[in-house]
């Protein structure tokens, strides 16, 4: 009897290692960066957003429809990638021909503390 309880014991305990396996990577959305630029036709805005030091590798970022002075304006996102394993940039562009326009945009980025598990 104690020789199937030790057993079971040990078997429990093996099956409890498995199924908790190795430690994920932490990975964390980092509060938003924002920043307002005045572009006139053709001008671009770039926003970089860097990741913490405990948290130093990118894994994944963007920023959403720029806030724009004008109703009628052509601002458009041109870049939304990571520049380097720690940076995230958003490029916001005036296709416009018209006058200058006031963009206020924002950029979030989530960053992890693994290379590998941030695709790095």
């Amino acid at each position: 009897m104690t020789g199937r309880w030790m057993t079971s014991l040990a078997a429990t305990a093996a099956l409890m290692l498995v199924a908790v396996g190795p430690a994920k990577a932490e990975q964390k959305w980092i509060k938003p960066a924002v920043k307002e630029c005045t572009l006139k036709a053709g001008q671009e805005c770039n926003i970089d957003k860097k990741c913490p030091a405990d948290l130093p590798f990118i894994v994944n970022g963007g920023g959403g429809m720029p806030k724009v002075s004008s109703q009628d304006h052509a601002v458009a996102m041109t870049m939304n990638l990571a520049i380097s394993k720690d940076t995230w940039r958003i490029r916001y562009k005036n296709l416009a021909g018209g006058p200058e326009v006031k963009v206020k945009m924002a950029a979030r980025i989530k960053c992890a503390d693994n290379a590998k598990e941030a695709g790095w």
